[in-house]
């Protein structure tokens, strides 16, 4: 005695969409941290290349106050020179003091060479930072002193905005992080509840003619909600980690 078919066939679609789930919402919240994190990274680095320029062009015209009072030095010295050994012709000075006139442009003229070669560096640094290929000439029209006004006020000053300082910027993007990652352990101990559909299409026979096929169409949808019971207290652990 033969019971039944000899063939089945079933096919199911199934959806599901999480309804209430709060680690989904933390998992959410984590990748908003990290693109503000991304985009205040990117600020932070405009803000230092643009120090970094700052920096070098103050450099520069230090660089080039120091040459020009280097300059100004030995051309007092070699005057000076030319002055004393016009009163050793004259009688009116000992050779020592031509000597000591001479031994002190000499002493001067290594500092001008050395005044020189900090210009060259300044401008070399400031090309490097700029990208400015070496054929073009770099004029300065500024002296450092006409940054005197600027420095002053900005010390002097008793209101100072913190507000745009990119590292503290980025630190409270960093607590702001480690807080919902912390939230993101404790939601494992809520329960999420999530809606499904679930469609099926079952047939049987005992031949494979499928055209000829009676199919039963179950559906069915609801809710489906997951309660945490026990972990083993590694949600504890975890947490006592992030904290």
């Amino acid at each position: 005695m033969e019971m039944g078919f000899k063939n089945s066939f079933t096919g199911s679609v199934t959806a599901s969409m999480p309804l209430f789930s709060y680690s989904l919402y933390q998992n959410i919240k984590i990748s908003e941290h990290e693109v503000k994190a991304a985009f205040e990274s990117a600020r932070a680095s405009r803000i230092n290349m643009a120090a970094e320029v700052r920096n070098a062009y103050y450099g520069l015209l230090l660089a080039n106050d120091s040459y020009a009072v280097m300059q100004k030095s030995i051309e007092n010295a070699e005057q000076n020179l030319v002055n004393v050994k016009n009163m050793f012709d004259q009688g009116m000075v000992a050779e020592y003091d031509v000597i000591r006139s001479e031994v002190q442009v000499r002493n001067l003229r290594p500092s001008l060479v050395q005044a020189e070669n900090g210009v060259r560096l300044s401008e070399m640094m400031l090309r490097v930072l700029l990208g400015v290929r070496q054929e073009i000439e770099i004029k300065v029209m500024e002296e450092l002193f006409d940054f005197e006004n600027r420095v002053g006020a900005a010390t002097t000053s008793g209101d100072v905005d913190l507000s745009g300082n990119t590292d503290l910027v980025q630190l409270e993007l960093q607590l702001d992080k480690m807080q919902t990652q912390y939230n993101l352990v404790r939601s494992q101990r809520y329960p999420n509840l999530a809606g499904f559909i679930n469609y099926q299409a079952v047939s049987q026979a005992n031949d494979f003619q499928f055209s000829e096929y009676r199919w039963a169409n179950p559906f069915s949808m609801g809710l489906q909600l997951s309660i945490p019971i026990f972990n083993g207290f590694s949600i504890h652990h975890q947490e006592k980690q992030v904290a």
